[in-house]
């Protein structure tokens, strides 16, 4: 017999994030530190081929974002990055192969950090492997550090204590390149998601997986309210894709019927060959200014420049991954054209003003106090219309 829960589920956008009663000690949001750990923000990016590559995976890390480099690379560059320290996606049978076949040799007292990568995190199977491989780790001697999910119930995380995961990703069909809600019915609103399963850990925070929201954010407000919520860490996959460094694709450019075409073609075209010459990927003080003359002088030429996001889950990914067209499963997953508004420096820098931002009306000087002291309000309608105007 199917059941209703009847309790009123939430998205960011139902929330606001209130200043606290008390009067804040803090006089200036400089005292307020927004890293998580070693000057990295609390977030990840998703492990998506519009997302991230080879080329920009440093930058990335340079702004402190933490990268994971996605499944479309080859397996013997994933592991290599994976050697030196960085996160890595791997599938299931991938994270079998390699830590529980032992298809590698690992060094003794190493971390090692993976990325379990698929769409249903609700598998018993998943986390009897992962157990067997954080196992095996222990006996040779190495560290396993695993995020995995996704996983949409509150009860499915209060069950997860233990040694097994670290990190776990919520929320289903709430990513911008997902499908999965409209074409299967499958969600939680991912605010009461967040909420509900930190509730569960509060007393005994040390033994449940670092909570990563993963889908949905659509601006800074969103992952500021993630992280208020108390996520450990947002991660992020087509708002990043809208960055200029992204690996996403340029797609055409659109002209204004106003503009002379062959005069703002010839422009993009000189200010694209710049970026690459000076390399796009650069964090450099010259590269960054180029950049951003791009990303000036087509809004103020009426020009639109858009990268292409899609889904891993789309047919394009799966022929990124396997390489053919044998054996592509029904798409959960959708492409889409993203107007490219920011260097990656440029939302990093806005990000942290705004954080720290966040925190002082708290009175929190530190990431942990943030997700304890802050407190939401549930907003009515006519203040949800008048927020997003």
């Amino acid at each position: 017999m199917s059941s209703i829960i009847k309790n009123v589920g939430y998205s960011y956008n139902d929330l606001t994030i209130v200043p606290t009663a008390s009067l804040s000690r803090i006089s200036s949001r400089s005292e307020c530190n927004p890293y998580a750990y070693d000057n990295m923000l609390p977030i990840f990016t998703a492990p998506m081929s519009s997302v991230v590559n080879e080329d920009n995976f440093f930058i990335w890390k340079k702004n402190g974002i933490i990268p994971i480099m996605p499944r479309n690379v080859s397996i013997d560059t994933r592991v290599a990055y994976m050697n030196n320290g960085e996160w890595v996606a791997l599938s299931l049978n991938e994270f079998v192969e390699l830590f529980i076949e032992t298809k590698l040799s690992f060094e003794n007292g190493k971390t090692y950090h993976v990325c379990v990568d698929l769409a249903n995190g609700h598998m018993a199977k998943l986390y009897d492997l992962i157990a067997k491989a954080k196992e095996k780790a222990s006996k040779d001697g190495y560290i396993l550090d695993v995020m995995t999910g996704n996983i949409a119930n509150p009860e499915t995380y209060s069950i997860m204590r233990g040694p097994s995961v670290d990190y776990i990703r919520l929320s289903i069909g709430s990513g911008n390149g997902c499908l999965t809600t409209s074409n299967t019915g499958v969600h939680y609103p991912i605010a009461s998601l967040i909420d509900e399963c930190n509730s569960n850990r509060m007393h005994k925070i040390n033994e449940y997986p670092k909570i990563v929201a993963d889908g949905g954010i659509r601006n800074f407000s969103d992952a500021i309210k993630a992280l208020a919520l108390g996520a450990d860490y947002v991660m992020i996959g087509g708002l990043f894709s809208s960055f200029i460094e992204s690996a996403a694709e340029f797609e055409d450019v659109e002209l204004n019927r106003n503009v002379k075409n062959y005069r703002t073609l010839s422009f993009y075209h000189s200010l694209k060959h710049q970026m690459c010459v000076t390399k796009i990927y650069d964090n450099s003080d010259e590269s960054e200014s180029i950049k951003r003359e791009f990303l000036e002088n087509y809004k103020y030429r009426n020009i639109d420049v858009y990268k292409l996001f899609y889904g891993m889950s789309t047919k394009k990914a799966q022929r990124e991954i396997s390489g053919n067209d044998l054996n592509l499963k029904t798409s959960e997953g959708c492409e889409k054209r993203v107007e490219v508004k920011y260097t990656m420096r440029q939302w990093v820098d806005n990000f942290i003003s705004y954080l720290k931002s966040a925190m002082s009306y708290t009175d929190s000087k530190t990431l942990s106090q943030f997700r304890k002291k802050a407190t939401l309000i549930v907003n009515s309608q006519n203040e949800i219309i008048s927020i997003n105007k």
